[in-house]
């Protein structure tokens, strides 16, 4: 559960930084999508 905390209190900022800067929620939707993407396919790389 402190886990979850963490991740949410980080996913706050990252949304109030990210509109500070005057950007869009599709756009950081899609950043956030892509780099879960890279992630995946590094772990996969590392198990095989």
């Amino acid at each position: 559960m402190d886990n979850e905390k963490k991740i949410d209190g980080k996913l706050k900022e990252l949304i109030m930084e990210w509109k500070f800067l005057g950007l869009s929620m599709e756009k950081l939707c899609e950043v956030i999508s892509e780099k879960i993407k890279e992630k995946n396919y590094e772990t996969y790389d590392r198990k095989n």
